[in-house]
């Protein structure tokens, strides 16, 4: 680039979404246009090599990520054995879980970690915010930091770990959740009604 005053591009990274994923391209400039080159996640990592802060390669179901403060993610319809009823004399069933979307936030004080989750329809779309959230088949959506959900016990991850992407943390939150002892068997996924709360206005909430 000559010192005209003028700024010419000469290199871009343009980031390309497909269905729940996306795929990044770098484009350089030549004398015969813009040749492309995708990339890989190796390859991203390469480009901002020297960086003040690495970048972090989020899971394509993530929806939004703060290191140490919260994260929200999607989790699609799955069959996972689930235990209910009182202590006791607990019931044992294998349950079609609804697609799902997890938070998990930090506390204010930085030493307690909470988790909620919703239900959502299926087929999910991520990139359309305004998905209704189902009514809940559960005693409650929201699990506090004592670990209770209704009247469901959990088992926490190490606080330390609890936003540690690169051993997979998230699904180590979601077992969290499917292994708890739910207090009353939840409703069948596919007798759901939608309500009137949509998934952006959760997420804002329960971000704030």
């Amino acid at each position: 680039m000559q010192n005209t005053g003028q700024i010419e591009a000469t290199d871009a990274l343009m980031f390309y979404p497909e269905g729940n994923n996306s795929f990044a391209v770098h484009y350089t400039k030549s004398s015969s246009g813009w040749d492309a080159n995708p990339l890989s996640q190796a390859n991203l990592k390469e480009l901002t090599r020297g960086v003040a802060h690495e970048p972090q390669i989020l899971p394509a179901n993530m929806l939004w990520y703060e290191d140490q403060q919260q994260m929200i993610w999607y989790s699609p319809p799955r069959k996972h054995r689930l235990t209910y009823g009182h202590k006791s004399d607990p019931s044992v069933m294998e349950y079609h879980h609804p697609g799902l979307v997890f938070r998990v936030k930090r506390s204010d004080s930085g030493t307690r970690d909470r988790i909620a989750v919703v239900a959502v329809g299926t087929p999910y779309d991520r990139s359309n915010w305004h998905t209704p959230i189902l009514e809940s088949p559960y005693d409650s959506h929201s699990v506090g930091h004592n670990g209770s959900v209704g009247t469901c016990g959990v088992k926490l991850p190490n606080h330390e770990w609890a936003f540690d992407l690169g051993i997979g943390i998230h699904r180590e939150w979601e077992l969290c959740f499917y292994n708890s002892k739910f207090s009353r068997k939840p409703k069948r996924r596919n007798h759901l009604k939608p309500t009137t709360t949509k998934l952006i206005d959760w997420m804002q909430y329960e971000r704030n």
